[in-house]
């Protein structure tokens, strides 16, 4: 069972993220990405840090306009 669990999760996950990366919204955020990963270099863990402080705040922002 753990082995099929295992087969399928990655899947699911470029699944998911085929899906998200589709949505207007969040394009923005893919092609940023791409930018810092692929002409500026950086790391995957810097980027996440800082996808995570972008994400934190972009949620704030939408939070007072409701």
């Amino acid at each position: 069972i753990l082995q099929v669990i295992g087969g399928i999760l990655p899947a699911l996950g470029v699944a998911m993220n085929l899906r998200s990366i589709s949505r207007p919204n969040t394009m923005a955020f893919y092609i940023l990405g791409f930018i810092l990963s692929v002409y500026l270099g950086l790391d995957t863990i810097v980027i996440s840090v800082l996808g995570f402080v972008i994400a934190w705040f972009y949620t704030q922002s939408q939070k007072e306009n409701v």
